[in-house]
């Protein structure tokens, strides 16, 4: 695999094959690989783009959650919780386009985090 993203898409289709045997291990080897693949935000502070643990477990239930460290999880939610911006909405970490794409980009990056964050009980409301 060359990058975050090809992780991501393999991991998906392990979530999703009938051989829960066969994918279990595998997908292990791909998370345990991940700190050293390209587009892998190993630290959620980092400033720069990247895929994050919460990319591959958005929620508790998610397939990957259980391969992933509580301790890396609770810090990625911790950081996530402090970047909510004076409009109510969260950043993006990648350079958009145009004014239009970071408005719309930076709403659904919102909604994303909202859903993680309630799918891990941090939402305070």
């Amino acid at each position: 695999m060359s990058g975050a993203h090809e992780v991501s898409e393999a991991l998906v289709f392990l979530a999703n094959v009938p051989d829960r045997a066969r994918a279990k291990p595998i997908a292990k080897r791909l998370i345990s690989a991940l700190p050293k693949t390209p587009f892998f935000k190993v630290y959620p502070t980092a400033a720069c783009y990247g895929l994050d643990v919460l990319y591959f477990a958005p929620s508790p239930e998610s397939f990957c959650r259980r391969l992933i460290a509580n301790e890396a999880i609770a810090h990625a939610l911790d950081f996530l919780a402090t970047q909510r911006q004076a409009d109510g909405r969260w950043p993006i970490t990648w350079d958009p386009p145009g004014l239009a794409a970071l408005s719309e980009w930076r709403g659904i990056s919102s909604l994303k985090v909202l859903k993680t964050l309630k799918a891990y009980g941090r939402l305070k409301f």
